[in-house]
């Protein structure tokens, strides 16, 4: 692994993997829609979709035929704090794919034309997915309230129509800035290759300043919860349901987190799918996710079930968790390690999980960790710690739940009592 900044401030990852049949492509810039606004909500999505539109002096047909001639793929994803841009191709077609990612970096002209056409495709997205009953939006609105984490990512029907091209390149030139952006390559490359590479991006002129995030304390959100209940009534049923507990990132890590949430609903075999979904046949499906951002953190457990089960459902969760606070087995713990020591060897077969973990931990400063360190880190979480951390996190005042269906019976009294009851501290 070699890290290196170029002379013009831009950061690049090298992380070799010399049996690996293909090589990743990652370009990371810190800007998403927590560093957005009400007004301009949904920018960086548009601005994700534009380079798609036109690339440089590629139309959108070009650049589709020059990835198919090259048997390869160009994809990205815009999240809340973080807009990725990611490339998968044989080794030998690497010169010819960095190209590609120098224009990503470089292009900021689109026409009126091409970018009201992308606002269309962009709004259709927004209008498929829906808001008025969609429990991502009820979830997110409820956890962090007034603050930027609750925006979405695709912005509103609202703020995307009042957006502006004009806006949009200036979005671009502030966060497209060398200290904001990173360049992770991992797989099949060679040192000349890497030579190669940073001789295209010494050249590139991008600008060094540091953007004003003008960032609000996530954590004024969290901690001081009654639960907190909404219940978004729609005409289905079942309902669909997510539970969210805040995390302390003072005092809980976030590998740790990561580790406690395979053991709780990130698997098959994992507490709440063994107990709720098999054992009980309450649902269909059930898991749990973490979400980690740079200065917060939440765990959330989402199911969908029949409103007249709703209420044991939920007691049996809290059941659950209660029952992690006062110990996790051996077992538990035996069946998810492999996972995160052994099996990071299998990210050099595909490193695509490995691109995207180096490239997040470049853009939040963090000193990008071997596959070897990763693993000797994972094999300090004991059991007792993992018990200390259910103690930190699954308690009342962390908690909140979004209801979204044929609610009408339901009460958020009930629904309260049931979550402080069983995770009152003993």
């Amino acid at each position: 692994m070699q890290s290196i900044v170029l002379p013009n401030g831009l950061r690049i990852l090298y992380y070799p993997a010399p049996g690996s049949q293909s090589v990743n492509i990652g370009l990371y810039v810190k800007v998403g829609s927590r560093y957005e606004t009400e007004h301009d909500n949904g920018i960086t999505h548009m601005l994700e979709h534009l380079h798609f539109r036109q690339l440089g002096e590629m139309s959108q047909a070009d650049l589709y035929y020059a990835m198919e001639c090259m048997g390869g793929t160009l994809r990205a994803s815009t999240a809340k704090e973080v807009l990725r841009f990611r490339m998968k191709v044989r080794p030998k077609y690497l010169k010819k794919s960095i190209r590609l990612v120098e224009k990503v970096l470089t292009t900021n002209k689109w026409t009126e034309e091409q970018f009201e056409a992308e606002k269309k495709v962009v709004l259709c997205e927004i209008y498929e997915k829906g808001q008025e009953c969609n429990l991502d939006y009820a979830s997110a609105a409820l956890t962090w309230k007034e603050h930027s984490l609750a925006m979405p990512v695709l912005g509103t029907e609202e703020s995307v129509k009042k957006l502006c091209l004009q806006e949009v390149q200036a979005h671009k030139e502030r966060f497209f800035s060398t200290p904001n952006t990173a360049l992770v390559i991992t797989g099949a490359f060679s040192e000349v290759d890497a030579l190669y590479v940073n001789k295209v991006f010494e050249n590139v002129s991008l600008s060094n300043s540091q953007p004003d995030f003008q960032m609000s304390d996530a954590a004024k959100s969290q901690f001081s919860r009654k639960p907190d209940v909404t219940f978004v009534d729609c005409s289905w049923d079942p309902i669909d349901v997510r539970i969210v507990f805040d995390v302390d990132t003072k005092l809980v890590g976030g590998q740790e987190l990561v580790f406690l949430n395979s053991i709780i609903g990130g698997g098959d075999g994992s507490v709440l799918p063994g107990k709720v979904r098999e054992e009980l046949g309450l649902v269909y499906e059930i898991y749990s996710d973490p979400e980690i951002y740079e200065d917060s953190a939440v765990l959330s457990i989402t199911f969908s079930i029949a409103r007249k089960e709703f209420y044991q459902a939920l007691e049996q969760i809290m059941k659950l968790l209660r029952g992690l606070k006062a110990d996790i087995s051996q077992r538990e713990i035996e069946s998810n390690k492999v996972f995160f020591t052994e099996n990071l060897w299998f990210w050099l077969e595909d490193t695509d999980t490995l691109n995207f973990q180096l490239g997040l931990n470049m853009l939040g400063n963090k000193r990008p960790a071997s596959i070897e360190t990763m693993i000797k880190r994972n094999k300090k979480i004991t059991r007792e710690r993992l018990v200390e951390l259910t103690n930190i996190i699954f308690k009342a005042e962390n908690a909140s739940i979004a209801v979204v269906g044929a609610t009408g019976r339901l009460t958020k009294k009930m629904t309260r009592w049931i979550i402080a009851d069983n995770l009152a501290d003993e």
